[in-house]
């Protein structure tokens, strides 16, 4: 039974990406292929060797994002293998660039200075479904984390509390059960007042708010203590489908890519 975490590098043809390969495949628990970024096949080479983790070279990352939005690049990537865990390496350590490699679905960034120890170790957590970032950004990483969590918390509590006394007791009480999407009927017997007594404190609500109906009104209110800009006009866009997305079964003219490279038997030989 082979229980080996198969893990396919794809590098821009340089030493340091073919005695990588060469190490990583010595590891009892690893089982790597080296593909190159001019290789037309490589995708197809992907396909077929049905890698559990991708690692990609952070020069390849930089010649391919000449040509097309890696974050898009990643998506051909995803639909050919959709858990597939990836990881960047030979990174500098800046956690601006980090920082917009997880926004982009990186799931480890290994820096230019790691053992080939901490590289298997972090294959295997990354392989596991954790994250892996050096000690130092992922520790700023969770005090950024906090501290905008306090943030964000106090400002919904702010903007609640500034449209809670906007509000009558009762208005309260009857928006929190329309929030569950209560009826009007189950409201009335909830609040033991009257179905006519909710439409009058519905209809006041609308007033404030400026609404016509439910679903305007709950939008409306959430819209108004979320912390995030343009909250609705976000959701509708990530419901979208990209049509550009299958575009380019990576369609790029190599030659643009690499115009002086080794071939991987040239590699193998150095």
């Amino acid at each position: 039974m082979n229980n080996k975490i198969n893990v396919f590098i794809i590098s821009s043809q340089d030493i340091y990406s073919c005695g990588l390969a060469d190490r990583l495949n010595q590891a009892d628990s690893l089982s790597c292929f080296l593909s190159y970024v001019d290789n037309k096949e490589f995708l197809n080479e992907f396909k077929q060797y049905n890698a559990d983790v991708l690692l990609i070279h952070q020069d390849t990352i930089d010649l391919w994002s000449t040509v097309i939005p890696f974050k898009q690049l990643l998506v051909q990537f995803k639909s050919i293998s959709p858990k597939i865990r990836i990881i960047t390496f030979d990174c500098a350590s800046n956690e601006e660039d980090v920082r917009k490699l997880i926004h982009c679905g990186i799931h480890g960034v290994l820096p230019k200075s790691i053992s080939i120890e901490d590289t298997i170790n972090a294959i295997k957590q990354v392989y596991n479904g954790e994250y892996w970032l050096e000690r130092t950004i992922s520790n700023n990483f969770i005090h950024t984390a906090i501290y905008m969590s306090d943030l964000l918390e106090d400002k919904i509590m702010e903007k609640t509390t500034t449209l809670r006394e906007k509000l009558t007791n009762r208005e309260i009480d009857v928006f929190k059960l329309l929030v569950h999407g209560t009826s009007t009927k189950e409201i009335a017997n909830k609040l033991n007042i009257s179905e006519q007594s909710i439409k009058l404190h519905l209809g006041r609500l609308y007033k404030k708010f400026n609404v016509t109906n439910r679903t305007q009104l709950v939008v409306t209110a959430l819209t108004y203590i979320c912390p995030v800009n343009n909250m609705i006009s976000l959701f509708n866009n990530s419901l979208k489908k990209d049509n550009n997305t299958n575009i380019t079964k990576l369609q790029i003219n190599t030659n643009t890519l690499s115009n002086n490279s080794m071939t991987q038997n040239e590699c193998a030989n150095l």
